[in-house]
């Protein structure tokens, strides 16, 4: 049995799980199982920084409401950005091919 597949059962069952020990080779076979349970998903309201947008020509992207990554930081600080008031939307996204636990 994986290490992977040994936290998400340990999850299912109501156990802690301990992910800092899974292998990145694992993290990226089980992104899709392991990223909502991941401690370092954060999670984004669904208005933040949408309300001021609305009656506008917007030529940009509107940004998404999937979660970031905490590993991610806009600024290479960590947490420190969102801590100090910061919008966790400046976050990377959370996605298989950028996660830092599957490299």
């Amino acid at each position: 049995m994986s290490a992977a597949r040994l936290a998400l059962e340990r999850v299912e069952r109501g156990l802690p799980a301990e992910l800092d020990i899974i292998p990145p080779w694992q993290w990226a076979v089980y992104f899709a199982e392991l990223s909502p349970i991941c401690p370092s998903a954060l999670p984004v309201a669904a208005g933040e920084d949408f309300a001021r947008q609305r009656n506008a020509l917007r030529v940009e992207l509107v940004p998404s409401t999937a979660p970031r990554c905490s590993r991610r930081p806009p600024d290479g600080r960590g947490l420190s950005w969102l801590l100090s008031g910061g919008s966790a939307l400046a976050y990377g996204s959370c996605c298989a091919q950028k996660c830092p636990r599957a490299r």
